[in-house]
């Protein structure tokens, strides 16, 4: 796995019979081609088997699909579909060709402004008073990509362990000395999620469930799913 081809990279000074540059080398396209062809399998295959005889691919949409209370798509989610590095986006059009568009819709990072006002990190909160959006506010703190931090931030709010948000800078091509300032410096960044999650999985646990701002309750969920519920649901909610 990526992860124990970045242990090899970072330990390659140990095999002395073995070239630093050429070894570097095949391992850096090792590590590509498993990101290829992840995007090909999971993405690309399925998609053919999913048209209809016109050729027309219906996503189905769950209203309140997650057990978190997030709507949810599938065959295939289209939700899910990369657009960073290689936009798989693209491969999809209009089916009324040219004279058709297709548009995308979104709420700006409104899970992380919904957890800003329930973790009351005063941060993040006077960050969006002023316009700026934590996606940029933690780029800018850790100094990586806005794309790569937002893909932290996501983990981060599935409540990803260390392991886990390693394996992101290691997809955004960090390694070494350089992964490990970046990953000290996310963590600090963003200590307000740790506090907060840690303190509603303990209060779920005491009480038997997990509760929304808006009233709905979960129950016999895992931690990730605990620390997660409350923000999701609420913004889902409000959306």
């Amino acid at each position: 796995n990526k992860e124990t081809i970045q242990k090899i990279i970072e330990n390659i000074h140990k095999y002395p019979k073995v070239n630093e540059t050429t070894a570097i080398n095949f391992l850096e396209r090792l590590l590509d081609y498993r990101q290829k062809s992840k995007l090909v399998s999971t993405y690309l295959k399925p998609l053919p088997n999913l048209m209809d005889k016109n050729g027309v691919i219906h996503s189905y949409i769950q209203i309140a699909g997650a057990n978190n209370g997030r709507p949810t798509s599938s065959s295939p989610n289209i939700a899910n579909i990369p657009r960073r590095t290689y936009n798989m986006k693209d491969i999809f059009c209009s089916k009324f060709g040219k004279s058709g568009r297709l548009g995308t819709l979104d709420a700006s990072e409104s899970e992380f402004r919904h957890f800003a006002y329930l973790s009351q990190d005063q941060w993040l909160i006077e960050n969006y008073k002023q316009g700026i959006g934590m996606h940029d506010t933690v780029a800018k703190e850790v100094g990586i990509s806005r794309d790569d931090t937002k893909t932290l931030n996501f983990a981060r709010l599935y409540y990803a362990r260390p392991a886990k948000l390693k394996a992101v800078l290691l997809d955004a091509g960090l390694k070494g000395r350089d992964l490990e300032s970046k990953l000290i410096k996310y963590t600090i960044a963003t200590k307000a999620f740790q506090l907060y999650q840690d303190r509603t999985i303990k209060e779920s646990y005491e009480q038997g469930y997990v509760e929304s701002p808006d009233g709905r309750r979960g129950y016999r969920l895992t931690p990730n799913a605990i620390a997660n519920y409350p923000v999701s649901s609420f913004s889902s909610y409000s959306n």
